[in-house]
């Protein structure tokens, strides 16, 4: 994947992780010189029209969430083996997962902060109807 182009516009530049229906990669916008993520659907499960649709509805469901707590979904589109993917705005900062093994146990206050921008991102997700199914 690393360096191939998306729908002329968009680049890979780099892996960010796997999760269970995909991959994200760090990738470019071409003309805009945007570094941006994409979300790509697994390849053993992109033909399975069930996990497609289940692919399309989080990419819409994310999209219509504007808030500052949930990543934009930028856009969204097919590949030409019919894969689906969807772009969204690159985050900064450190994985969750990576701050635990750094730091260990975490000091009160700074859990209380996570945990409140959490669940502020997830009740905005509740307000549009859309329930998280990977948590």
């Amino acid at each position: 994947m690393i360096g191939r182009i998306i729908d002329g516009r968009y680049r890979i530049l780099s892996h960010l992780s796997d999760g269970g229906m995909g991959s994200v990669y760090i990738a470019e916008h071409i003309q805009l010189n945007r570094q941006v993520a994409i979300k790509t659907l697994r390849s053993d499960i992109a033909d399975q029209e069930i996990a497609a649709k289940r692919f399309e509805r989080e990419a819409k469901a994310a999209s219509e969430i504007d808030h500052p707590n949930v990543v934009q979904v930028l856009d969204f589109g097919r590949l030409e083996n019919g894969e689906f993917y969807f772009v969204m705005e690159l985050l900064q900062g450190r994985d969750f997962s990576k701050l635990l093994h750094e730091t260990g146990r975490l000091p009160w206050d700074r859990v209380h902060k996570l945990a409140r921008q959490l669940v502020k991102a997830f009740a905005a997700a509740h307000a549009r109807g859309i329930v998280h199914r990977d948590i």
